[in-house]
């Protein structure tokens, strides 16, 4: 039989009409045969059970098409006259039982032998099922539908997807059709059947190859087979391969004819359908989830085994919506279960279901807290499945209930906490406002005494000092020092209690300003001890004039007192921008502090050296610190002994 166009005459091809008939109904593909004026010569079984009984030859072909699809295909018998190619078109063909189906109907015209007329063959994509060919009428009528079926034989081999082979058994010759290569790779039409044997993977030729020898030796007519076929780059493919055995008239196996199937995707999406459901039977069994499905139109519900256990049921037992579901729902949280139900099985609903609810067991009594999620899914508007998960949440629950009666306990208790605190920083607050007024009123009141007590000192030592001996006027000059000394104390007193009052409204400030003052201040120690203070321009920050003043005056103050002796002091003072502060540095040459003096140098009163020696009230690092936490920064000390210190504090940039 020839698989070109320009078939050989009936007496060569070794191929009755009858075996071509039975090899185009074994293809699943619907294929058909129409003449110029679109009359049916021929369809096969596929055809036949697609279109239905009243599309036979000699009827026109567009009546198994919609009415208002048939004009568009019409136009495409007139084109085959102006050499058009293999043309295509989509419409609904009616089925066997009055419906209709969408189809891709493929249309093109057949090679034509001297003084006959155009043909078309057709196939549609996907449809049905096997029909019979009425017999030709008279021997010429059979050579001519005998080429148009060699036609039909070769359009059909290579417009089929799968892969379409024709064996003869006694030679070992196969002819392939074009999909051989476009599904594998082999640029071949002709093979032996040797070579095929050879692209048969070895673990499953033995097996393959019994199976033919037995289908062969038998009297069935069809054989089927899975195995591993070689693709052209090396790699397998899983292939399902059907044929039917042509015999000749002493019953011997002669012909196969056949098609191959690529099922590597499938198999593929099995193998990965198979490890989702193990992954998800895994993790439902990991995670404790039941799993439940319901239909709705049948009334029809079914759980697992957790699912069961949830609502206090054996495993084995027999389920239904109302009797074991609705009945089983805690009756506080009954109605709004089924109002949530309802709703995702509503056709304008959600679909979606995702509530928690408890449950009270039918077999022990027992009440378990339930987290149930699902979907609905439906059909032209009606729900037909509700499929979904429940997740035992009980111990959940009871924590919650234990956090929030913890919380509400806890949150009494911070009222009482705060209530007692808000009482306490009353009392705190008016303590320290009367702390503060003592401590202003009795610096304020102990200055006038100290001034009248170095009054009449110093008048004595000026009326009556010729009088005195040295001793007596050693006494009189350790009364002046210590009356100074007060004074200071008192002073600097005053000036911590002033810090601690309320806050002074800060303004921007360039800090060269309140610097200079200090200096100012400082203009006849600087001069005695011939120090040098350099610094450059200076930023602007937000804070108190005076106040900055008597900081810069104490910490340069601190460098000229605690100096080596025969060391002339230098100071530095410097800023850098940090974000949106100024970060300020005094450094010094002084003695230094050692380290485990650093953390204590702000403390009130606190000295670091006797009287004899650094004099001071041990209030001036103590003020320092208050000023720059009232600007709202920070201060802090870096020092090693011997080789000075640096004073750092942050203000905010102006």
């Amino acid at each position: 039989m020839s698989l070109v166009p320009g078939a050989t005459p009936l007496s060569e091809s070794g191929l009755s009409e009858s075996e071509q008939s039975r090899l185009l109904d074994a293809l699943s593909l619907p294929v058909w045969v129409a003449d110029r004026e679109g009359r049916l010569l021929y369809g096969n079984r596929a055809w036949q059970a697609a279109a239905g009984p009243e599309a036979t030859p000699g009827t026109p072909f567009v009546q198994a098409l919609h009415p208002d699809d048939r004009a568009g295909l019409l136009r495409l018998w007139g084109a085959e006259e102006h050499g058009a190619p293999p043309l295509q078109h989509t419409g609904r063909l009616r089925r066997a039982d009055g419906s209709y189906a969408t189809c891709r109907f493929e249309v093109q015209p057949l090679s034509r032998l001297p003084g006959e007329a155009p043909a078309w063959m057709g196939h549609a994509a996907e449809l049905g099922a096997p029909l019979r060919e009425t017999p030709p009428s008279t021997p010429t009528e059979a050579q001519r539908r005998l080429r148009e079926l060699q036609e039909r034989h070769h359009f059909s081999m290579q417009a089929a997807s799968d892969v379409i082979w024709d064996c003869q058994l006694r030679s070992g010759h196969i002819v392939w059709n074009a999909a051989l290569e476009t599904l594998f790779g082999h640029p071949f039409t002709e093979t032996t059947e040797a070579w095929w044997r050879g692209q048969v993977h070895p673990e499953d030729r033995a097996r393959v190859e019994d199976s033919l020898r037995a289908i062969q030796d038998s009297n069935d007519a069809t054989w089927e087979a899975e195995y591993r076929f070689r693709r052209a780059d090396g790699q397998y493919a899983d292939v399902l391969d059907r044929a039917f055995v042509l015999r000749d008239a002493g019953g011997l196996s002669v012909r196969m004819i056949g098609a191959m199937q690529d099922l590597t995707e499938r198999k593929a999406a099995e193998a990965r359908l198979r490890d989702q459901e193990a992954h998800l039977r895994l993790a439902t069994r990991s995670a404790d989830v039941g799993i439940w499905d319901y239909d709705p139109v049948g009334n029809v519900l079914r759980w697992d085994a957790r699912t069961k256990a949830l609502f206090g049921l054996a495993p084995d037992a027999d389920v239904t919506y109302q009797e074991s579901f609705v009945l089983g729902l805690h009756p506080d949280d009954r109605a709004a279960t089924e109002a949530a139900v309802a709703l995702a099985l509503a056709p304008d609903g959600p679909a979606a279901y995702d509530i928690e609810y408890r449950t009270i067991g039918h077999g022990d009594g027992v009440v378990r807290w339930v987290d149930a999620r699902g979907r609905a899914f439906f059909d032209q508007g009606v729900a037909v499945r509700f499929i979904g998960t429940v997740l035992d949440i009980t111990e959940r629950k009871h924590t919650e209930e234990e956090l929030r009666l913890l919380n509400a306990a806890l949150e009494q208790r911070v009222q009482e906490r705060t209530a007692e605190l808000l009482r306490t920083n009353a009392e705190l607050r008016r303590s320290n406002m009367e702390l503060e007024r003592f401590a202003y009123i009795t610096s304020h009141d102990l200055q006038e005494p100290l001034r009248t007590v170095a009054s009449f000192v110093n008048l004595l030592e000026l009326r009556y000092g010729h009088l005195f001996d040295d001793r007596a006027r050693l006494y009189i000059g350790m009364a002046l020092k210590g009356t100074e000394r007060m004074k200071v104390l008192v002073e600097d007193v005053l000036t911590f209690s002033r810090m601690s009052g309320s806050r002074p409204a800060a303004q921007a400030i360039r800090a060269g300003i309140p610097l200079q003052e200090a200096l100012d201040r400082l203009g006849q120690r600087l001069t005695e001890t011939g120090a040098q203070v350099s610094f450059g321009d200076l930023p602007t920050v937000r804070g108190d004039g005076p106040q900055l003043a008597q900081l810069f005056q104490n910490l340069i103050g601190n460098a000229l007192k605690f100096v080596a002796p025969g060391t002339a002091p230098r100071v530095q003072v410097a800023a850098t921008r940090e974000d949106g502060m100024w970060h300020f540095t005094v450094a010094d040459n002084g003695i230094g502090i050692e380290p485990e003096y650093l953390q204590h140098v702000f403390e009130l009163f606190k000295r670091l050296h006797t009287r004899d020696h650094y004099e001071g009230t041990g209030l001036g690092l103590s003020i320092c610190q208050k000023i720059v936490e009232q600007q709202g920064g920070q201060i802090w000390v870096k020092s090693q002994l011997g080789q000075g210190s640096t004073f750092h504090f942050t203000l905010p940039a102006g």
